[in-house]
């Protein structure tokens, strides 16, 4: 599972990819974009639309149990279990556990934690849209705004680990999902 950052430099395109997910962003870009798309009748069950606004079958859910999500190839990513307590799997980068545990809810139950290959990172709201931020900053590594019929999501690619692309896919999907996680 390879991951490649977009860079910029005065070569042409980068391409930033993650479990074989591909997307081309200009060479002086740092910022990957994409959206959630036809939902079915949720983010559970959607299509997934690249920065070519190509979209793609990528999140199923099988009798409202579990929620497969797979990468612009076809290959799985990751998998969501919405029996209770909920679970959540990204084969080689997440091992099987507790939504509750990968996506801790702080104390003051703002915003919650997920710790990635030894880093923390926090999901809180800001204004109308949903931010990833490293935790104890005011760095946004990702945005999530809502538009009509979609969700808009940007990530900085700048510095951040192999597989967190797919990491935020996954956090998304749950933390949007409207079910009970904890």
């Amino acid at each position: 599972m390879s991951y490649s950052q977009s860079s910029s430099s005065d070569s042409g395109s980068q391409s930033t990819s993650g479990s074989g997910i591909l997307y081309q962003t200009p060479a002086t870009s740092n910022v990957l974009t994409f959206k959630f798309v036809q939902f079915n009748p949720d983010i559970t069950n959607c299509s997934l639309a690249g920065p070519d606004g190509v979209q793609h079958p990528a999140i199923f859910s099988t009798d409202n149990r579990m929620t497969i999500v797979q990468n612009f190839q076809s290959e799985l990513t990751g998998t969501i279990t919405w029996t209770h307590p909920a679970t959540v799997e990204l084969p080689g980068l997440v091992s099987r556990q507790s939504v509750r545990q990968w996506l801790s809810l702080t104390r003051d139950k703002a915003q919650r934690t997920m710790v990635f290959r030894g880093h923390a990172f926090t999901w809180r709201p800001s204004w109308e849209d949903l931010c990833l931020y490293d935790q104890g900053t005011e760095l946004i590594r990702c945005q999530v705004k809502r538009t009509n019929n979609s969700l808009k999501v940007q990530i900085d690619t700048r510095g951040i680990p192999q597989g967190l692309v797919e990491c935020i896919v996954v956090a998304i999907i749950i933390l949007q999902s409207g079910r009970r996680i904890d």
